[in-house]
């Protein structure tokens, strides 16, 4: 599984962002949803169990599933991690609504990911 890690930190901050385009331009571009993220092996489920001790992903990983939840159309033998404060970016809508790819670019190179 790679380290959600970064998650804490860089979630809230790329939601700030998007929340702000949001106001800025009067429409909604991030929707924020749950992901679930499916262990490949009993490995990665038993590495990820024993490491999720600790706590180290803070709120990230709202859930650990260790056999398959038996979500429509997917396969998940050995479970996976709910995590959360993660979703979608409507991206054709805001490069519109700031006045093309130009303007669109300049925004995001203000800010540091």
């Amino acid at each position: 599984m790679p380290s959600p890690g970064a998650g804490p930190s860089l979630l809230p901050f790329a939601a700030a962002f998007y929340r702000e385009l949001e106001q800025r331009y009067g429409q909604q571009f991030f929707t924020e949803t749950p992901i679930f993220k499916i262990f490949s092996s009993l490995e990665e489920q038993n590495a990820v169990l024993a490491r999720s001790a600790d706590h180290p992903w803070e709120d990230f990983v709202a859930d650990l599933e260790t056999s398959d939840p038996q979500l429509a159309g997917i396969h998940a033998p050995f479970g996976g991690a709910w995590l959360q404060h993660g979703g979608h970016v409507a991206v054709r809508e805001p490069a519109g609504r700031a006045g093309g790819r130009g303007h669109a670019r300049r925004l995001a190179a203000n800010r540091a990911f």
